[in-house]
């Protein structure tokens, strides 16, 4: 697995060559909240025209059911969800705009994100995190995930 350039003339330069990929790929950050910080982790990337997926993982065991929260501005600080019960949690972005309910089976949850057949969406980040309903895990009894920044890609 290579790349050879062979360079002749005056410029010995590249022009419209760009390294990298296509494909999506998930970058996570922040910290989940819990007695064990819930995780979030990418799957299928989110690619135009395609269901992408991401995962929680390491929920409580009296989370019952989640929601799976996409943004498009992220908070790489996170906004304290203390002041309305949820200590140590945060939110890892400012805008949802969109939602995605699921039941949680155990101490992993699966979230699916449809992503519109739009070519002009390739490059645009979302911003996706987890809230789970766990009684008695803080006030509130909900807990968040970390965020992931998801760059949408094209096949």
């Amino acid at each position: 697995d290579a790349v050879w350039l062979h360079f002749e003339g005056a410029t010995y330069s590249l022009d419209n060559i760009e390294v990298g990929s296509q494909l999506a790929f998930a970058t996570p950050y922040g910290l989940g909240c819990g007695a064990t910080p819930v995780g979030v982790r990418g799957l299928a990337g989110p690619v135009v025209g395609s269901i992408g997926s991401f995962e929680l993982f390491d929920l409580p065991p009296t989370a019952t059911i989640g929601l799976g929260l996409i943004g498009v501005m992220p908070s790489f600080t996170g906004f304290d969800l203390g002041p309305i019960g949820m200590s140590g949690c945060s939110l890892y972005h400012l805008q949802t705009v969109a939602t995605s309910g699921f039941a949680v089976l155990g101490s992993t949850a699966q979230v699916l994100v449809s992503i519109p057949a739009n070519p002009s969406l390739t490059g645009v980040r979302i911003y996706t995190q987890g809230a789970v309903l766990a009684p008695g895990e803080n006030q509130l009894g909900v807990v968040t995930s970390n965020g992931l920044i998801w760059p949408i890609g094209l096949r």
